[in-house]
């Protein structure tokens, strides 16, 4: 197991950017994944913005419609933001998220959380994925907050076997095919 969750991280903490048709930022770790999403914008390598989640708990959640106005004072246009603000957990938030992805016909996605929460929240957006019947691609651009944090990254792999018994999540195997299918597509 040990194994799998260090492949785990070095797939999700080493994936270069791509392309990408939006980024999409998780609400969490203040916004810390607000300014990585704005960077990644001002970049160019996605011209929206989506900003997800309905946790209102600060100083660490930050609300989608408050890291929306973070971005706007930051210059992002406010056309280029979607705001998802129904969600108040990562499988929500990956629910909801696909339901723009597919009402925007978007074939690519760079997906941001926090260096420690980026496994869990990916994991968690391939099963949304996988049950609303579309095949994406998604980037990995994880905050990173200087050194990984052990603690933190311990309860996100309890977080993940939590979210595996309920269904939330692609197993390694399902990921394994993932990721064959994806590499193939990307290049």
């Amino acid at each position: 197991m040990i194994k799998e969750n260090s492949e785990l991280l070095s797939l999700v903490l080493n994936e270069g950017l791509s392309r990408a048709d939006a980024v999409v930022c998780l609400e969490g770790d203040g916004q810390k994944r607000a300014k990585k999403a704005l960077e990644i914008f001002k970049a160019k390598w996605a011209p929206i913005i989506v900003v997800s989640g309905g946790y209102d708990n600060p100083p660490f959640s930050i609300k989608a419609d408050k890291m929306a106005e973070y971005l706007i004072k930051k210059n992002t246009p406010k056309e280029k933001i979607i705001i998802e603000s129904k969600s108040k957990n990562t499988s929500e938030q990956a629910m909801e998220v696909m339901k723009i992805i597919k009402n925007n016909n978007w074939g690519k996605i760079i997906l941001v959380a926090s260096d420690f929460h980026q496994a869990r929240a990916y994991l968690t957006f391939l099963r949304a994925m996988d049950n609303a019947r579309i095949k994406i691609i998604i980037i990995n651009a994880p905050a990173k907050r200087g050194p990984l944090n052990a603690d933190l990254t311990g309860e996100e792999f309890k977080k993940i076997k939590e979210y595996e018994k309920k269904g939330h999540t692609f197993s390694y195997s399902e990921l394994s095919d993932y990721e064959i299918w994806k590499n193939s597509i990307k290049k």
